[in-house]
C-alpha cells in the first residue's frame, strides 16, 4: 500500500475529533430544526374575484380586420354593434338613414 504523507493542517482537519465535532453540530442543527416551529401566515380558502388592473401606454391592434361595404350610400342612423361585440353572418351591423328614400318612393311608383 502506498502511504501518502498529509499535510499537518489536512490532517489535524480530518482528525476523528474534528469530525465528530461536525456530525454532532449537525444532529443538533436537525434537532433543534424540528423542534422549533415555523411561523407561517395563513387564511382560509374561500372564492372571490380577483381584480387585477394594469396601466400601460401604447398601440392596441386587432388581431383582423374586415373591410365592409353598402349596396347604397347614405347616412348612417343607427350603429346596432360596439367594436370588439361577436357578430354572426347576415347580422345587421349598422341601418341607413331612409327618410331620401321614402321621399323618392311615390315618385318611383307613379313612374317617373
Amino acid at each position: 500500500m502506498i502511504d501518502h504523507p498529509m499535510t499537518p493542517l489536512l490532517a489535524k482537519l480530518l482528525s476523528r475529533r474534528t469530525l465528530l465535532a461536525i456530525a454532532v453540530l449537525l444532529f443538533a442543527g436537525w434537532i433543534w430544526g424540528r423542534i422549533r416551529p415555523i411561523a407561517v401566515d395563513t387564511v382560509p380558502v374561500e372564492r372571490r374575484e380577483l381584480i387585477q388592473s394594469v396601466v400601460a401606454t401604447g398601440r392596441v391592434r386587432s388581431l383582423s380586420t374586415a373591410r365592409l361595404g353598402t349596396e347604397v350610400s347614405g347616412t348612417v342612423r343607427t350603429v346596432l354593434v360596439r367594436e370588439g361585440d361577436r357578430v354572426r353572418p347576415g347580422q345587421a351591423l349598422l341601418q341607413l338613414d331612409d327618410a331620401e328614400a321614402r321621399a323618392q318612393l311615390p315618385q318611383a311608383e307613379a313612374g317617373w
